[in-house]
């Protein structure tokens, strides 16, 4: 139990006038052969993805790291209109490769916390 001090709260159905009983929530009922309790996790994990997707943020990250590939050679690459010779040819005339810049991990990792423990 996460607070010990306040008991349990109660089903009471929906013409419940109770302000903190639960009116659509019952633990013990029977849904698809398991009690709605054991779904919970799941449907708070789907509720959290959709928070996230619906933040924008993710996807926003994604269209800049990869915005190399809607043009140029990496558009070709996404069509498959490219051959192994003639990305050998280009990686030949670009020379040694720079090391590789932040993948902002920690960015990453703020906006999903963000979203699952702020919102």
């Amino acid at each position: 139990m996460y607070f010990p001090n306040i008991p349990v709260i109660p089903y009471e159905g929906p013409n419940s006038t109770n302000p903190l009983a639960f009116k659509f929530y019952d633990a013990d009922k029977i849904v698809a052969g398991k009690p709605m309790k054991e779904h919970l996790p799941f449907a708070l994990g789907l509720l959290k993805a959709a928070k996230i997707i619906e933040d924008g943020r993710i996807d926003g990250f994604i269209a800049e790291r990869y915005a190399s590939y809607n043009t140029g050679i990496g558009a070709k690459i996404r069509a498959g209109e490219t051959t192994l010779e003639e990305l050998a040819v280009y990686a030949e005339a670009m020379g040694a490769p720079q090391l590789p810049g932040s993948g902002r991990q920690e960015y990453l990792e703020s906006v999903v916390n963000n979203v699952l423990f702020c919102n």
